[in-house]
């Protein structure tokens, strides 16, 4: 049987701590960049593909350049590695939404699936301060230190990666 008055206190919580649309896209799109650029940054998937066709070798990176918030940043071309990103984004929105979700990271692993590397990401926000412009500032100096993290983490040979998220109680 449930305790209202715990009930109570949660919904409180969660009214107090719940995101607007604007911050969970804004939050979900950061993190979608931020895993493209970690998966090109530490090599998990190979950066270009040679292929024939017609007698004609072409090279077709796996990865495509672009920009967010004026950084210049890696993207997946592969629809298959987008869609499985962004549909682990998709279902933590709902976390997000009600300030529930506490920390992302993403894992690298070897070739034993053991984890070699963790890019943790802390949600820390406050909803009273939310501010696009100042957000999006910190975003990109982030992303900036994300794209050059190769240069001063060691060399790992990575096989594959795995997201994970921390719920309010729980770690990551």
């Amino acid at each position: 049987m449930s305790n209202p008055a715990l009930k109570g206190m949660r919904n409180t919580y969660t009214a107090q701590n719940s995101l607007t649309k604007e911050a969970v896209d804004t939050i979900l799109e950061f993190l979608e960049v931020s895993i493209h650029s970690i998966l090109y940054v530490r090599a998990v998937y190979p950066a270009g593909l040679q292929l024939k066709c017609d007698f004609l070798y072409s090279n077709i990176g796996l990865f495509e350049r672009r920009r967010k918030w004026g950084v210049p940043v890696r993207m997946s071309r592969h629809p298959d590695l987008s869609t499985y990103i962004r549909d682990a984004l998709l279902a933590m929105r709902p976390a997000l939404e009600r300030g529930e979700a506490k920390k992302v990271a993403v894992e690298i692993l070897d070739s034993d699936n053991v984890v070699t590397e963790k890019f943790i990401f802390a949600l820390d926000y406050d909803m009273k301060s939310f501010n696009p412009i100042e957000v999006e500032g910190e975003l990109s100096a982030a992303l900036q230190r994300l794209c050059v993290s190769d240069s001063f983490l060691p060399s790992r040979i990575a096989k594959s990666f795995q997201l994970a998220i921390a719920l309010q109680g729980t770690v990551c």
